[in-house]
């Protein structure tokens, strides 16, 4: 019988990062689902979720309301759209499932992200790209001179 917690993800992860994922959980079991979801794509209902006790990923939200040993749901995404229902609350609160988002390990991206459309639109980046993809100006007068 395996000792310590299964933990079920159907994030789509590299080989390499699934590897030390499964060596970093252990002695917990880690389950990787055949039906694997990008950050912002869902997947449907998994019959390996029933194994675990934590989830790690986007786990289909109606599975998460039949019976199980789940305990954790972490969420791969910042948003959490689709599990806030008040179907999904009331199961959670009576089996007294915790729901976690990744919303924190967003803040920094998000930051650069956004410094970098500032400056872009400082420096009139959207308007010289778009003079660039017209006749190609900058050798059309090089050839004239």
């Amino acid at each position: 019988m395996p000792t310590g917690l299964t933990i079920w993800t159907n994030t789509l992860l590299p080989d390499s990062v699934q590897s030390r994922l499964a060596a970093g959980v252990a002695p917990h079991r880690l389950v990787i689902s055949n039906q694997r979801a990008g950050i912002l794509s869902a997947s449907g209902a998994d019959p390996l979720l029933a194994e675990a006790e934590i989830a790690f990923g986007q786990p289909d939200p109606g599975q998460l309301l039949l019976p199980s040993k789940i305990r954790w749901v972490q969420l791969t995404t910042a948003g959490y759209t689709r599990y806030d229902r008040d179907d999904l609350r009331s199961t959670f609160r009576d089996r007294k499932i915790i729901l976690t988002n990744s919303s924190s390990v967003f803040d920094e991206p998000c930051a650069e992200h956004l410094v970098a459309f500032m400056l872009a639109g400082a420096r009139a980046f959207p308007a010289s790209f778009a003079n660039q993809s017209g006749r190609g100006w900058i050798t059309d007068d090089l050839r004239g001179q």
